[in-house]
């Protein structure tokens, strides 16, 4: 089952304009735009709750998270680039670990499959990642 975190943010937003302090909100809003791929919006999330809760330990977790997926992902392009899909693969998939509805990394894992000829695993990750009509 798909986790819907566009839905999981609005709802936070929600929360958010009833009571502006409300750390939870930008905690759960930032691990829903972790998950997303969207890692500057995740990390000015989590900022915004770390202000509320200055010695949330949770949070600064969270944030090391947003920074590790964020390595992932430019050393998953920065191999593929240099012609290395199979270490490509690997960060992506480590960058997905954190991530999981990350666009951009699916897309780049991919490419990496295709540039090495794994076409089955290509269309596979394709077809569970995106949706086509």
């Amino acid at each position: 089952m798909r986790k819907d975190y566009r839905l999981a943010i609005e709802d936070c937003r929600t929360a958010l304009r009833i009571d502006p302090q409300f750390a939870k909100g930008y905690q759960r809003a930032g691990k829903c735009f972790l998950s997303l791929g969207d890692f500057s919006e995740a990390k000015r999330q989590l900022k915004e709750a770390e202000k509320l809760e200055p010695h949330n330990k949770t949070l600064q977790q969270e944030l090391e998270s947003v920074r590790q997926a964020e390595y992932f992902l430019s050393a998953a392009q920065t191999a593929f680039a240099e012609k290395e899909p199979r270490r490509a693969v690997t960060n992506a998939e480590q960058g997905l670990k954190l991530a999981p509805a990350s666009q951009e990394l699916q897309i780049l894992l991919v490419k990496a499959h295709l540039a090495q000829k794994n076409y089955g695993e290509a269309t596979r990750i394709a077809r569970s990642a995106f949706v086509f009509s």
